[in-house]
């Protein structure tokens, strides 16, 4: 589904200095399987989630998205791209003067499905993460675990072919930590292909899944179970 051929990421600063993001990162995410990337700050994960959704461009290298190069896609199909890519964001991203089911609604308006169709879509998703009963609060009245909850819903709304999360629990309490995971892992059950973007060595040990780490914008280890060791 996604595979990365050798890419090198440099940031230049205003004195002229660069900087690596990645160097030389090769890896293949295939359909319907749970990856993390791992690794301290500045390793370059958020970097990789970037240059997915074509936020960012590889200085060198080529990427692929269900077998497309995606280096050099014209804006209207980077918009194509990103609505097959649901993310769930660390700081939730959630518009504050819009309700649960209004921020689930502002998404799906981009979709030519009826309105009946989009009210049962919007109430199954709020019930399969739990917040049924908060359709009507604004996100400054639901808790961070909630927040978190509605962002996965909201990333949901599209049925994306991948989900990507960037550290999805660094906010949260461990037993809202433990309800989100469960989230995932419940996806993940039902066919969903995700990459979750993680420090916290705590929750690589809960989800037991292949694990890539990063260190100084280089992979030093690719694990299929899991094995958080450096």
């Amino acid at each position: 589904m996604i595979l990365f051929e050798n890419i090198t990421k440099i940031y230049k600063k205003t004195n002229g200095e660069q900087i690596f993001a990645l160097k030389n990162v090769s890896f293949e995410i295939k359909e319907n399987e749970f990856v993390i990337l791992a690794g301290k700050s500045g390793a370059g994960k958020t970097t990789i989630l970037k240059l997915i959704i074509v936020e960012e461009k590889p200085t060198f290298g080529e990427i692929y998205f269900e077998n497309t190069k995606i280096n050099d896609l014209p804006s209207d199909k980077i918009s194509q791209l990103r609505q097959k890519i649901g993310i769930v964001f660390q700081d939730y991203k959630l518009l504050k003067t819009k309700t649960a089911k209004e921020n689930l609604s502002y998404v799906l308006e981009t979709t030519k499905e009826k309105d009946d169709k989009i009210k049962t879509k919007i109430k199954n998703l709020l019930a399969f993460v739990g917040l049924e009963k908060r359709e009507n609060n604004f996100p400054e009245e639901l808790s961070a675990g909630e927040k978190q909850k509605l962002a996965i819903a909201r990333a949901l709304a599209l049925s994306p072919k991948i989900i990507l999360a960037d550290e999805p629990t660094a906010n949260l309490d461990p037993i809202c930590t433990l309800e989100i995971l469960r989230l995932f892992l419940k996806l993940h059950q039902m066919g969903n292909t995700i990459l979750l973007a993680t420090h916290n060595e705590n929750v690589i040990k809960f989800l037991k899944k292949r694990i890539i780490i990063l260190e100084e914008g280089k992979i030093i280890r690719d694990d299929k179970n899991g094995r958080f060791i450096i």
